[in-house]
């Protein structure tokens, strides 16, 4: 039902042809007025206008362009937390003001490319039999989308994971997923779990579960030490 209906609401957008004002216009599906562009999106080079809209109290014409034409421009940083590289000799289609975290303009500029420029970044695979994995400045590996993750390696999500390869002392990479953004401009990496090569991830994995039971045993004698100390005050008393 829900794929009829996503059908049923794409044939008659395209069926209704180009509103005609500018209310209609807003949050278009398929249309999009030139001024509304973002300060991240061009024209594809070379496409035309599919028309206008005359604007009454301005007295002027407004470009209208179909959404398809329309590019999202990315820095290359922006780029690779999509999983994606710059091309050998790709050129910027737009420079825009770089942004502090606070939304300030900097004086310097960024660069923007769009998706035709870039390509899918294909990670370097750990070497056999040990498992090496190349990691970056700080002895970690960026899985910011799954298709970072070297060919012949897995990505463990666990809090125990980094615990148990150590203790297992095999070759191993924690995985930073993500940023998290504090105050100023400090930044700080979030690390999801830890990438092994695939031939050390039943033992990883047996580590973990290993480590759990452990944790658990030790929660149990905790609390059953802290009930008995409770029944001899109550008893002394």
């Amino acid at each position: 039902m829900d794929d009829y209906e996503d059908e049923y609401f794409e044939q008659r957008d395209e069926s209704e042809g180009m509103p005609d004002n500018i209310q209609d216009l807003k949050n278009h599906p398929r249309y999009i007025l030139e001024k509304d562009l973002k300060i991240n999106q061009i024209v594809k080079p070379g496409c035309k206008e599919c028309g206008y809209l005359n604007v009454h109290n301005k007295k002027d014409l407004w470009k209208v362009y179909e959404k398809k034409n329309i590019f999202d421009l990315k820095s290359a940083r922006q780029w690779y937390m999509e999983g994606r590289v710059l091309k050998v000799g790709s050129r910027s289609m737009k420079k825009v003001p770089k942004r502090t975290r606070s939304g300030k303009e900097e004086d310097e500029e960024e660069n923007l490319y769009s998706c035709e420029d870039t390509e899918l970044y294909v990670p370097p695979l750990a070497s056999e039999p040990d498992g090496k994995i190349v990691k970056n400045a700080f002895e970690n590996i960026e899985v910011f989308v799954p298709s970072m993750i070297p060919y012949n390696c897995v990505l463990i999500k666990s809090d125990l994971a980094v615990k148990a390869a150590r203790l297992l002392r095999i070759e191993h990479a924690r995985a930073v997923t993500s940023f998290n953004f504090e105050k100023g401009r400090s930044t700080k990496p979030v690390i999801g779990g830890v990438v092994v090569a695939r031939w050390f991830k039943d033992a990883v994995l047996c580590a973990i579960e290993g480590l759990e039971n452990t944790a658990e045993q030790e929660d149990f004698e905790r609390r059953e030490l802290e009930n008995l100390t409770r029944w001899n005050l109550l008893l002394v008393k």
